[in-house]
């Protein structure tokens, strides 16, 4: 099967591609990786999806900055894709597995942050999670290491 042949089965026209995002560098590196699977095609749409989680207070102070967040993720996105965004409220492995089956997705693309040990025991692993539960094809990108003071980490949730 050539490139184009297998570009085609993994997304046919009018395909939406999920992005969850918690605005890490991470989060920027899988937004490339889609960005790059849809290459100039102008019948794919990317969108980005952020959960804020359901347990923090002030959670509609969260969404605000969330929106903000999501466009500015945004303001660089130079593609022949459309692209969409939400901003979903619940517990991310529960609420992004809910958006899968209820969408219309062809595929996630979404950051390992490879954790193990103590840390993905004690924080979960949403990108574990999703890719056990989704009937998606599921995408993890494996992010190269990036400075913990350059990472968002999440600002509703320290799992993704």
């Amino acid at each position: 099967m050539n490139k184009a042949a297998l570009e085609d089965a993994l997304l046919p026209d009018g395909s939406t591609i999920l992005v969850p995002v918690d605005f890490s560098q991470f989060s920027q590196d899988a937004l490339q990786t889609a960005l790059r699977l849809v290459g100039s095609r102008r019948d794919v749409t990317i969108e980005l999806v952020h959960v804020v989680d359901d347990k923090l207070r002030d959670r509609d102070q969260w969404k605000c900055r969330a929106w903000f967040e999501l466009e500015m993720m945004l303001a660089g996105v130079r593609t022949a894709a459309g692209h969409r965004r939400r901003v979903l409220v619940g517990s991310p492995a529960e609420t992004l597995s809910a958006a899968c089956r209820e969408g219309d997705y062809a595929l996630v693309v979404m950051p390992s942050h490879g954790m193990t040990g103590c840390a993905r025991v004690k924080l979960g692993s949403v990108a574990s999670h999703l890719s056990q539960e989704s009937s998606v094809p599921v995408v993890l990108v494996k992010c190269r290491r990036h400075a913990l003071s350059e990472t968002a980490l999440s600002f509703s949730s320290l799992a993704a």
